[in-house]
C-alpha cells in the first residue's frame, strides 16, 4: 500500500487492543501536519511541542503531530514499512 500526499496519519492502530496483526511493506510519504488551534503546524525543539488541548477545530490533539504510522500496541508485527514526512515516521504514543 502507498499513502502519498496525506494530511494526518496514514496507517493507524487506534485503540491499543489490536494484537498479533501484520502491517507489512507499506509506504507513507509526504505527510502534512494538521494545523493546531492557532492555524500553525506543530513545531518544537527536540521531542517537545507546545501544549495543545482539544477544541472545536481539533478533536484529537495528537493529530497535529501526524506521522505515517500510529501504533498504540507494540504486540503487532510491523515489517518492511517505510515513512517520510510528517512529525515522525512512526508514532508510538
Amino acid at each position: 500500500n502507498v499513502a502519498y500526499d496525506v494530511t494526518g496519519y496514514c496507517y493507524y492502530f487506534e485503540d491499543g487492543v489490536e494484537e498479533n496483526n501484520r502491517m507489512e511493506f507499506n509506504l507513507g510519504a509526504h505527510i502534512h501536519l494538521i494545523l493546531g488551534p492557532d492555524g500553525v503546524p506543530a513545531f518544537g525543539y527536540g521531542q517537545t511541542i507546545p501544549t495543545v488541548r482539544q477544541s472545536d477545530t481539533l478533536t484529537l490533539p495528537a493529530d497535529i503531530t501526524a506521522s505515517a504510522f500510529y501504533i498504540t500496541n507494540v504486540h503487532n508485527h510491523i515489517i518492511g514499512n517505510a515513512a517520510s514526512g510528517g512529525w515522525a515516521g512512526f508514532a508510538f504514543p
